[in-house]
């Protein structure tokens, strides 16, 4: 989401939401204002989903995918090495998408 460039005359927000994206809102209010676009983008790298809607009056275009790589580039996601302890306690090491390295 980094470097995201918003259009002059458009309004952006950003939030978390528990669980899923406010998609039904989005469709609901969307043919109140059929003059306006509404863009909604939201993604969960942890269940390896990506979604977009876009909904203009009675218009609705909804994309969902998996974590690919062109959301991570959107959502700027670097994946980052992270060490864990196996169940017999040994150190392991690997990032939530790299296959985990037991580390001697």
């Amino acid at each position: 989401m980094l470097g995201v460039r918003i259009p002059l005359g458009a309004l952006f927000y950003s939030f978390s939401s528990a669980w899923s994206p406010p998609d039904k809102f989005i469709k609901k209010i969307g043919p109140m204002f059929p003059t306006l676009t509404f863009e909604l983008r939201s993604c969960d790298p942890a269940m390896d989903w990506d979604y977009q809607l876009s909904v203009c009056g009675d218009e609705v275009s909804e994309i969902e995918t998996d974590f690919n790589e062109e959301a991570k580039e959107y959502w700027g996601w670097e994946e980052e090495e992270e060490e864990y302890e196996d169940d017999d306690g040994q150190l392991e090491q690997g990032g939530p998408y790299a296959p985990h390295e037991q580390v001697n």
